[in-house]
């Protein structure tokens, strides 16, 4: 076991990090419990109901176009993501804050290998509305969506298999929102950029990745070293003793206020 006063998370570059605690970053049985079926069942799953396609699940998103809905918030496009972090050294702990002490690190070309990418990061301004950049952008986006959405809805034919020209301005337009969205759009990442580096909403220090679908792996091949709250390493070395050395233990702090400062 390594205690994180003495482990330099930014030591290899070349390893991403998923954690278990989004919903409630301070549970840590949950978040354990969360880690543990990660470790049995070899798959960071995008979806919990979704294990199809030989437990790599299915790369698929949703579009809402609800007045309500935009890119902005992140509500008009609603893909299926497992999500991965490079996260700095200094801001381990004010990350531990949003998404808890538990967790998981692979080899960064693994990940690649199967699709992983960086987000697209855009930083948004109160003031950027009426600009081409920031808000003004993705709203004018949003818009982009709205018009031809209605005109590339299923009509029964084959899906255009990947790497093939298609013969008809139709299966193009469908061909070119379909890439559109799955290869842009769901990568999208808005950000504050007048927020402090320390505030949890200021998401460009996450240095997120995803992957659309599930991440299947091999438990003793892949996991390059494993997260826990302070004092649950030795639940996590009784049921997979083969990771004794590389468990890195996280210190909770008392004050959830100060961390990362």
């Amino acid at each position: 076991m390594i205690d994180y006063d003495d482990f330099n998370i930014s030591s290899d570059k070349r390893i991403l990090h998923h954690f278990t605690g989004l919903r409630d970053p301070l549970d840590h049985e949950a978040n354990l419990n969360t880690l543990f079926l990660i470790l049995e069942s070899e798959v960071v799953i995008a979806s919990e109901s979704d294990l199809r396609n030989n437990g790599w699940g299915t790369t698929s998103y949703s579009i809402h176009l609800n007045d309500d809905k935009s890119l902005v918030d992140e509500s008009l496009i609603r893909p299926k993501i497992s999500c991965f972090t490079d996260i700095q050294p200094d801001l381990i702990d004010a990350h531990t804050k949003t998404y808890g002490y538990f967790g998981l690190s692979f080899p960064r070309h693994s990940l690649i290998k199967h699709g992983a990418r960086p987000v697209i990061y855009i930083p948004t301004r109160q003031d950027d509305y009426f600009g081409v950049s920031g808000r003004a952008m993705l709203n004018d986006l949003d818009s982009i969506v709205r018009s031809y959405h209605p005109h590339t809805q299923e009509d029964g034919s084959h899906p255009r298999t990947m790497g093939r020209v298609v013969d008809d301005e139709k299966k193009a337009f469908k061909a070119l929102a379909s890439a559109f969205e799955s290869h842009f759009l769901c990568y999208l990442k808005p950000f504050n950029s007048e927020l402090s580096d320390n505030d949890d909403q200021y998401f460009l220090k996450e240095q997120e990745w995803r992957r659309l679908g599930n991440f299947k792996f091999k438990r003793n091949r892949d996991v390059m070293q494993i997260f826990v709250a302070d004092g649950y390493a030795e639940c996590v070395i009784k049921r997979y003793p083969q990771f004794h050395d590389r468990i890195v233990s996280l210190k909770a702090h008392q004050d959830n206020n100060d961390m990362g400062k």
